[in-house]
Order: structure tokens, then C-alpha cells, then sequence
């Protein structure tokens, strides 16, 4: 609504130059379109006007519930961070007990830090076990296709072995019709 508000100007602009040239002989309606709606007012030093302007509420409203909102938000915020400082304070370096393992959020100095470490974010020992594994795991696989390509081109070279993608089949079958047909062929050839 506030950018149509700030386009009304410009459009009102627009309509009166149409309508003064379609209505040049009415010079009324020009000097209305020309200065707008006037309002003459009463008292002394002039003629006091009150020129008719787009209203400014839709931004006025829109502002204050920006401020509004963005109070609401801060205001906690601020509450917080100074409750944190003033009773929390900065962490100091100190020795590590003997036996005491610390956790990787304790190693902040700020206590809002240390909150958003303990409750927010992964420790950097986790992200690091995982990138390892991811890389191991790219490894494997490529040590697994290696290895593939090697038995494919032994396959193809010595042709000694059925590749993976061989079908068992019933030989016996296979061989009693190469019998039937070498005696039918031995029984219909014309060389004798």
C-alpha cells in the first residue's frame, strides 16, 4: 500500500495532462487538475488554501509496527546479553584437572558463546571423524572399481572364465538337440 501511496502523485500527474488536452475548453476543470483540490480558508495576510495530498497513514502504521516488532525482539535480546555479561562474565584459562577430559564447549571465552557451542553446533573432533570417514568411504569405492576394471580386463584377455553377467543354462538339453541334428544330418546328406 505505501509504494501504491507513493505512485499516486505521479499518476494524478499523468491523468491531468489527458484530461486537460481533451478538456482545453473548460478551464475549470483545468485549473482543478492543474493545482489539485483547493479548499479556501477563512482569515487575514491571504487566501489560506488546504491542498488535498495522499494520506500518509498506511507508512505511519507500517513504521510503528516495525518499531513495535522490532522492540518486542530486541529488547529480550538486550536483556539477555546483559544478564549474561554482568553475572556470567568471560571465562579465564585456568590448568586442567588430572583425569578431567573437557568438553569442547568449555574452551570459549564468552558465556553466550559457550550456550550457543554446548547447544548449537557439532564438536570440531565429530566433524573431523566424519570427513575422515566420508574420505575412507571414497577410498573404498575406488579401490572397488579399480579392482573391477582389472578383473574385466583379465576377463577379456585370457577368455578362461564366464564374465559376472553370464546366465547358467541346462547344458543337457542343449546337447541331446545337437545330437537329434547331427543324425538327421547324417541321415539327409546328399553326399554318399
Amino acid at each position: 500500500m505505501g509504494v501504491l501511496s507513493c505512485l499516486r502523485p505521479s499518476i494524478v500527474r499523468g491523468t491531468k495532462q489527458i484530461i486537460s488536452l481533451s478538456t482545453k475548453h473548460n478551464s475549470l476543470a483545468t485549473k482543478t487538475l492543474q493545482y489539485g483540490i483547493v479548499r479556501q480558508m477563512g482569515g487575514g495576510g491571504g487566501p489560506p488554501t488546504m491542498i488535498k495530498t495522499a494520506s500518509r497513514s498506511v507508512y505511519n502504521t507500517l513504521k510503528d509496527e516495525f518499531h513495535f516488532f522490532f522492540w518486542v525482539g530486541a529488547i529480550p535480546c538486550i536483556l539477555i546479553v546483559a544478564a549474561f555479561n554482568i553475572f556470567g562474565g568471560q571465562g579465564e584459562l585456568t590448568d586442567i584437572p588430572e583425569g578431567y577430559q573437557p568438553h569442547h564447549w568449555e574452551y570459549e571465552k564468552h558465556p553466550i558463546r559457550r550456550f550457543i557451542a554446548k547447544h548449537f553446533t557439532v564438536p570440531m573432533e565429530k566433524v573431523y571423524e566424519q570427513n575422515l570417514h566420508y574420505q575412507w568411504m571414497d577410498n573404498a569405492k575406488n579401490d572397488q572399481r579399480i579392482l573391477a576394471r582389472k578383473i574385466r580386463a583379465m576377463m577379456r584377455e585370457n577368455q578362461d572364465y564366464k564374465a559376472w553377467y553370464y546366465i547358467p543354462v541346462d547344458v543337457k538339453g542343449k546337447e541331446e538337440a545337437a545330437g537329434h541334428r547331427r543324425a538327421f544330418e547324417k541321415r539327409h546328406s546328399y553326399t554318399e
